[in-house]
C-alpha cells in the first residue's frame, strides 16, 4: 500500500488523525470492498488506517509491527472504542499482531485488484489523495506562488533475491541522492511558497531504474 509523506501527519493527536481519516472518507470507500464470509473480522479498516497514521504521527516507518504496538498501546477505553479490545467468548482478547497482518494483507490485495501495467489502480489513487487532502488544516488556502519539489522514500522492503520480486511491489530500484543505490518511491509536493502555506498531493510513477525509486 502506497501511503502520503509522512510529513502530513508528524505530531497529529489521535483525535486530529480520526478527523483526517473522518473526513477523507476512506472507510466508506474501502470497506465494502473488503472480503466478508467466514469468522467476523475484530479489526475495521478505518482503526487499521489510524494504526498507520499513528505510527507516522511518531514519524516512525508504518511498518505493520510498528502499527500493532501503535494501536495496542492506547487507553484501554479507546482501545475498546476501536474494536482493538473485544470480548471474545466472554474472556478479554486483545488485538494481536496477526490479526493486523492479514487485514493489511486483505486490504492490499483490495488495491492490487486494480493495478494496471504496475500503476496504482483508481481506489488507491482515490484514498491517497483523499487523506493528503483531508490532511491540510481549513485556515490554509491555495493562494500565491506554488513550489513544486520532490523527496525520495525508502521503501519498508528490501530488493527481491534470486530474480523474487521485492515485498514492495510498488517500490523501483534505482539511485537516491549522492548516487547511492536504494529502492523505494519519489513523493511530490506542491507548496504556496509566498505565504508558507501548502496544499500538498502524493503522486506516483513508475519511473526507470536510472532515477530514483518511486511509487
Amino acid at each position: 500500500m502506497s501511503s502520503p509523506s509522512s510529513g502530513s501527519f508528524v505530531g497529529r493527536s489521535l483525535l486530529e488523525l480520526e478527523g483526517i481519516l473522518d473526513a477523507s472518507g476512506l472507510a466508506e470507500m474501502v470497506e465494502p470492498a473488503m472480503p466478508s464470509g467466514g469468522r467476523p473480522r475484530q479489526l475495521p479498516v478505518r482503526t487499521l488506517v489510524l494504526g498507520f497514521l499513528l505510527a507516522t504521527a511518531d514519524d516512525r516507518p508504518a511498518h505493520l509491527t510498528r502499527v500493532h504496538a501503535a494501536l495496542v498501546s492506547l487507553p484501554d477505553a479507546e482501545k475498546a472504542r476501536l474494536k482493538i479490545a473485544v470480548s471474545r467468548r466472554g474472556r478479554p482478547h486483545e488485538l494481536t499482531y496477526r490479526q493486523v497482518e492479514h487485514t493489511g494483507r486483505s486490504l492490499r490485495a483490495v488495491f492490487d485488484a486494480e493495478r494496471l501495467d504496475g500503476k496504482p489502480g483508481q481506489l488507491l489513487t482515490q484514498v491517497t489523495e483523499a487523506l493528503v487532502e483531508a490532511s491540510i488544516p481549513e485556515a490554509l488556502g491555495a493562494e500565491g506562488d506554488l513550489a513544486v519539489d520532490w523527496t525520495d522514500v525508502e521503501s519498508f522492503a528490501r530488493p527481491g533475491r534470486g530474480g523474487r520480486p521485492s515485498s514492495d511491489r510498488d517500490a523501483s530500484f534505482g539511485h537516491r541522492r549522492g548516487d547511492a543505490p536504494g529502492q523505494g518511491h519519489e513523493v511530490f509536493l506542491a507548496t504556496t511558497s509566498s505565504s508558507r502555506r501548502w496544499c500538498a498531493r502524493s503522486a506516483g510513477h513508475r519511473h526507470p531504474s536510472s532515477s530514483a525509486a518511486s511509487s
